[in-house]
């Protein structure tokens, strides 16, 4: 929201924070790149608010839906996955606070921090945290969620002197994914997980103040796959290289530093990446494969994965049923235009002069191809580096 400080310590990102300390030091002087991801989060979490607090489609203002338009976000298609979100929520019973900017400095240690909740409900005993997760990567679930925890401790911190408060219920909304997670836990256990919180922002920011004076202590990393994933310091990172590439077999002592990896470590561990990433792919397979024959592999499981896209079974059966029902033939099918390739057939078909193929050729546009890294050996021309792009998309919101 505007005006509110920027948490170092931000709830959205205490799965990092918390299980690695350390990585706030790394981490602070880089920059962190929006993306198309991001502004559609927030283009929904904005319509949501206003559904929520008494808009409708119907009268979204002007200047939100000019908004949404410079992200390139179709507001149409915003409003059947955020009702879900915003039905859900208005089901819960209880007095109803929207986006709400709520202190978080007395639980990470970090002096006027804020962070903002997506819905608070004060129930008549139970205090209940609503999250929407717009993002399609995977499922989050509501239990000991570390962002949602923080929230709900900080509501409990501003509200709880309104009412009896036993227990705290959090909730994740995932629309796109069909999914709804929530938990109830009771304000002694909420207390302990607050403990554990407050442990590691104390260690993390007393890291991120000695950083520029003394080498950060290994033992504030641990590399996991919950801490390290939107981690912008993953790449660079000497802790995760060192147990990714102790996992693979590599003992390297070239790595006994405490900052950013710097060009000659990065090419080092570019040498091993074609093998390592061969055997975790072997890994992975063998893994499945145990599961398939029936065998079990502690910690993991077989689901069913994602369906695949709709499609008719029988075009022409459907095709006469639109038929039978008087659907004009411009609605049953779309036309497109061929193609570059397509019309190079034709041509290579003698449809065309070559006056005509050249005419055409005129109105051909490419895109520059990906930049990409190779091995100095690579016969192609080299080009400058410099420019950026998004390469951590937002999937938390």
């Amino acid at each position: 929201m505007p005006g509110a400080t920027h948490a170092l310590l931000s709830p959205s990102a205490a799965a990092r924070w918390v299980n690695c300390p350390g990585s706030v030091a790394l981490t602070a002087d880089m920059p962190n790149p929006s993306s198309s991801y991001a502004e559609e989060g927030t283009c929904a979490h904005r319509l949501a608010e206003l559904l929520l607090t008494g808009h409708t489609v119907d009268d979204i203002p002007d200047q939100d839906v000019q908004i949404f338009a410079n992200c390139g976000v179709n507001l149409d298609d915003l409003i059947a996955p955020v009702s879900v979100y915003v039905d859900y929520v208005r089901s819960i019973p209880g007095e109803l606070r929207v986006e709400c900017e709520i202190d978080i400095g007395g639980i990470t240690g970090e002096v006027g921090a804020h962070g903002t909740a997506d819905a608070i409900i004060l129930g008549d005993d139970e205090l209940h945290i609503c999250d929407l997760k717009f993002g399609i990567g995977e499922k989050v679930d509501a239990e000991n969620n570390l962002q949602l925890s923080i929230y709900a401790q900080a509501a409990l911190d501003a509200y709880g002197w309104l009412a009896d408060f036993q227990r705290v219920h959090l909730h994740i909304i995932q629309p796109r994914l069909n999914h709804i997670s929530d938990w109830s836990v009771s304000l002694e256990e909420l207390a302990g997980i607050m403990e554990r919180v407050r442990a590691s922002g104390n260690r993390a920011l007393n890291a991120q103040a000695g950083a520029s004076g003394a080498p950060l202590s290994a033992d504030l990393f641990c590399p996991s796959r919950k801490a390290c994933r939107w981690c912008l310091a993953r790449g660079k990172c000497p802790h995760l290289a060192r147990h990714c590439l102790s996992a693979a077999g590599y003992e390297d002592g070239s790595l006994e530093q405490f900052g950013l990896l710097d060009a000659s470590a990065l090419s080092d561990i570019l040498g091993k990446l074609d093998l390592i990433a061969k055997w975790s792919d072997a890994v992975r397979e063998a893994a499945h494969a145990e599961l398939m024959a029936g065998g079990d592999v502690p910690g993991y499981k077989l689901v069913q994965g994602r369906e695949g896209i709709r499609k008719w079974a029988d075009e022409k059966a459907v095709d006469k049923l639109l038929k039978a029902w008087k659907i004009p033939a411009d609605a049953r099918y779309k036309k497109k235009l061929i193609s570059p390739a397509d019309a190079g057939k034709l041509y290579k078909a003698h449809s065309f002069t070559e006056e005509q193929w050249a005419e055409l050729c005129g109105s051909v546009v490419r895109s520059p191809g990906k930049i990409e890294m190779v091995e100095a050996s690579d016969p192609r021309p080299a080009v400058t580096g410099g420019t950026t792009a998004d390469q951590y998309p937002d999937e938390s919101k």
